[in-house]
């Protein structure tokens, strides 16, 4: 759920950056500063500063940043298909918090092995 609520929030600001920046170009909006920002980025095919900051952490380029963010997607997708079942591989280097995950998979080991807690 956590990783969900990542995704959305990041995808929404690029969404919502995009069609700004969009209506911009077109004359329907004055440009912003951040809009400026945006469009500079994009042209310079670097990550925008407020997706790095919603996002995960990363020093790829603009282009295999959004790949990467894509295949991020897909595996969260799969997830979703099957919520009540562990995926057999998960990639936590697409994760936005690996360590959460990996918290709760200890957890529900201690839980099912040995009828523990483990806080």
């Amino acid at each position: 759920l956590q990783e969900c609520d990542a995704m959305n929030g990041l995808v929404y600001e690029m969404v919502r950056g995009l069609g700004e920046l969009q209506l911009g170009f077109k004359g329907e909006l004055t440009m912003s500063e951040q809009m400026e920002q945006l469009a500079d980025a994009l042209s310079n095919e670097t990550l925008p500063m407020w997706w790095i900051k919603l996002g995960f952490p990363s020093t790829r380029p603009l282009r295999s940043w959004l790949i990467n963010l894509k295949e991020r997607c897909a595996q969260l997708e799969d997830w979703i298909a099957e919520p009540l079942n562990i995926p057999k591989v998960v990639d936590v280097s697409k994760l936005f918090n690996p360590q959460s995950f990996l918290t709760a998979i200890k957890q529900l080991c201690c839980q099912q092995t040995q009828g523990m807690e483990l806080d």
